[in-house]
């Protein structure tokens, strides 16, 4: 079965570190990628720009074009973009534009909006890394964006911070209406720490899938930056989905068919 990899990103010293950014991260190249994931067979991948490199999305980019077919981009970009440009990264295979306000990047609400309805005729759409149940504006965005929505990490609701909460159970109904998409990852940094299999995150996760397993999606979040945690071996990871997802039918529409849809894979690239 090809398997997507929805949430991986990589650092290299093509891009400029923002002097703004809030971590340093250590080198992390498509190759070490593919070695660390080998054993769970990703066929595809979608490379996320990391909020270290702000708008340089040259990494991002240029890991993406040295297999077109098997490889897509969300990046970041200024609100003044032209519609030139944004066509240009289109055909470089970006697919959506990164919303980052978990990591400081407070983009108002009215220029997501805007944002959204300039992509929506590319095919694109928003992703956001937020925590949905402290994040304002979500319900407003909700109700006006112009594109899907795609949120990170579950909606990064912190097991700390009581996990569920009426943002959550936003999200679940924008899951469960179409609305939205979400990716079921990085358990660690929902977690009170208990390590694999992450069994404080399981029911939240659960609770998406039934929402609405076609909204669903699933990324390794390598090299997993920026945590405090123990790093988790890709197997560690894949386990924890497969307790959110034993069926294997089902795991075939997270893995492979959902996005497939959203990122525009082909049936004859995933041999």
């Amino acid at each position: 079965m090809p398997i997507v990899d929805t949430h991986m990103h990589v650092f290299d010293a093509v891009s400029a570190l923002s002097a703004s950014r809030l971590y340093t991260p250590a080198p992390a190249t498509l190759k070490q990628y593919h070695d660390q994931v080998a054993a769970l067979e990703v066929t595809h991948t979608v490379i996320v720009q990391p909020s270290v490199y702000g708008t340089d999305n040259r990494s991002t980019l240029g890991a993406v074009a040295t297999d077109p077919t098997r490889y897509r981009a969300i990046i970041v970009v200024r609100s003044d973009i032209s519609d030139a440009d944004l066509f240009d990264l289109h055909i470089q295979g970006a697919r959506g534009i990164r919303i980052n306000p978990l990591f400081g990047a407070g983009v108002p609400a009215e220029e997501i909006i805007a944002l959204s309805q300039r992509i929506a005729a590319l095919g694109w759409h928003i992703q956001m890394l937020v925590d949905v149940g402290a994040y304002r504006d979500l319900g407003y965005v909700l109700a006006h964006v112009g594109a899907p929505l795609v949120f990170d990490h579950c909606g990064h609701c912190p097991m700390q911070n009581g996990g569920a909460s009426p943002g959550f159970d936003l999200l679940c109904e924008a899951v469960a209406s179409g609305r939205a998409w979400v990716k079921l990852s990085a358990p660690y940094r929902l977690s009170r720490g208990d390590g694999p299999p992450y069994e404080d995150v399981i029911e939240i996760s659960a609770t998406l899938l039934r929402a609405n397993p076609n909204r669903c999606l699933w990324g390794s979040d390598w090299p997993h930056p920026a945590i405090q945690t123990p790093v988790p071996a890709p197997h560690d990871l894949m386990a924890h989905f497969e307790a959110i997802c034993p069926d294997a039918g089902l795991r075939q529409t997270v893995l492979w068919e959902n996005p497939k849809t959203l990122y525009g894979f082909e049936e004859e690239d995933a041999t």
